[in-house]
């Protein structure tokens, strides 16, 4: 949908003042490195989509935690 990376099984999109580049390799680090999961996460943040259609869907089914 312009913005799956190859290999990864979940996407996760990112976004917020709070969302810098830092905190996203940090958490990507995390979820990939550290925790035992069965799959890649793939992070994106939110700013750098370009695809329209899917930042819509982003911002129509946004979870905040």
């Amino acid at each position: 949908m312009g913005a799956q990376q190859n290999g990864s099984g979940v996407d996760l999109n990112n976004g917020g003042k709070n969302c810098s580049y830092k905190f996203l390799t940090a958490l990507s680090r995390l979820l990939n490195d550290e925790l035992p999961i069965p799959n890649q996460v793939g992070i994106v943040g939110y700013e750098t989509l370009e695809y329209v259609d899917l930042r819509a869907h982003t911002y129509r089914l946004e979870l905040i935690f």
